[in-house]
């Protein structure tokens, strides 16, 4: 079962059941890249990435069809640059604080409840801007990850039932090594494409 980390990542990633314990690019310096930064749609879906500090962004997801309430979560996020691949990491990254959205009772304005939580379990995408300015945001398959972990490539686990779920625990330095490779980004395969609207 996936764990239950936020609504905007199972919409990210379309339920991967894949993370990794280290983000990936830890092994070096990052500059985060502000070029993600704005507010992208893919049908009713929009993402507002918005920049936080120095080197993460607050990622708020809005879903719903007009006329309803729609779901609505926020959570942090890096960016990562690892060879020429670069790769967004959703989830707890730098502190033990997950941004969960509740609705207030008169369903008005929502405000941010903070949440401790005991894992440092992180959700990657890997992620590229197009020539027309589209955001395309690809999600770790399963089935290769597992694959990966079972032969050896990646340090980690994978369960037998399905869908497999998959830790990926390999060090940071190893970890980027082999997704700055063409076996890393082999591991993408279900992207989404979002269009910049402000």
């Amino acid at each position: 079962m996936i764990p239950r980390l936020s609504l905007v990542v199972a919409a990210l990633l379309c339920a991967s059941c894949t993370t990794t314990k280290y983000p990936i690019g830890a092994s070096t310096p990052q500059t985060p890249d502000l070029t993600i930064a704005g507010t992208w749609q893919a049908s009713s879906q929009f993402l507002h990435i918005i920049p936080e500090d120095k080197d993460r962004f607050v990622v708020a997801y809005i879903n719903g069809p007009p006329g309803e309430r729609p779901e609505l979560d926020v959570v942090q996020a890096t960016t990562a640059l690892v060879g020429t691949n670069r790769f967004l990491n959703v989830g707890r990254v730098s502190d033990d604080l997950l941004h969960s959205v509740v609705w207030l009772d008169d369903d008005t304005l929502p405000e941010i409840e903070k949440k401790h939580t005991a894992n440092a379990e992180l959700w990657p995408l890997l992620y590229r801007l197009s020539a027309e300015n589209k955001l395309i945001t690809c999600f770790i398959d399963n089935d290769a990850a597992a694959a990966a972990v079972r032969s050896g490539q990646l340090a980690g686990t994978a369960t037998n039932e399905k869908p497999v779920t998959v830790h990926i625990d390999a060090e940071p330095a190893v970890l980027d090594q082999f997704m700055a490779s063409p076996s890393g980004t082999a591991l993408f395969k279900g992207c989404w494409t979002w269009h910049k609207i402000h």
